[in-house]
């Protein structure tokens, strides 16, 4: 009876395990990280290297909820390095994104364009797109270490939840909606 009881146990904490891994979006100001929020975005994408891009601060405390503000109005174009990257539980592919002539990284995501909670992205095509090249240069093994690429995205800040190579203000590039192979 025991043995049932340990088996029943370990049976269900599996599948509460699966399901939250499946489950996709997070809580944080999710909106307005994939852009399903009304907030103006200016659609003149700004390039910029990204040593200069993360200079910018919130000056804000960042609650849940908050809305789009700053420098979050506004698209970003860096060329980069792809140095690492990891498939989130929230089904985001978070990117460290390094400076080409530096060492300085921020972080940069796609969101998983499957998730419920992407769908209603004003960007949805851009994160498609984004994803689907990702994930071609990733299974044929195409991603370069030292290759440079072209990343466009939404500024966003996030809160500082020990995220490899995130940036010291805590900006990202949040959604990505387009990379090319330069």
């Amino acid at each position: 009876m025991k043995r049932f009881i340990l088996l029943v146990i370990i049976v269900f904490c599996l599948f509460l395990c699966g399901s939250y891994q499946k489950e996709c979006g997070g809580i944080f100001r999710w909106d307005v990280k994939v852009c399903s929020d009304t907030g103006f975005i200016n659609p003149a994408v700004k390039p910029i290297q990204i040593s200069k891009l993360i200079k910018n601060v919130s000056g804000r405390k960042l609650k849940r909820g908050m809305p789009r503000f700053g420098i979050e109005h506004n698209i970003y174009r860096v060329r980069c390095r792809i140095v690492d990257w990891k498939d989130e539980k929230d089904g985001d592919y978070h990117l460290v994104l390094q400076e080409v002539d530096g060492e300085v990284t921020m972080v940069g995501e796609i969101p998983d364009p499957g998730c419920s909670r992407v769908k209603g992205s004003r960007y949805l095509k851009g994160i498609k797109q984004s994803r689907q090249f990702f994930n071609a240069e990733v299974i044929s093994g195409d991603l370069e270490d030292n290759g440079v690429y072209e990343v466009t995205g939404v500024a966003y800040f996030d809160f500082f939840h020990n995220q490899i190579g995130m940036a010291p203000s805590g900006l990202e590039l949040h959604p990505i909606i387009s990379i090319k192979k330069l």
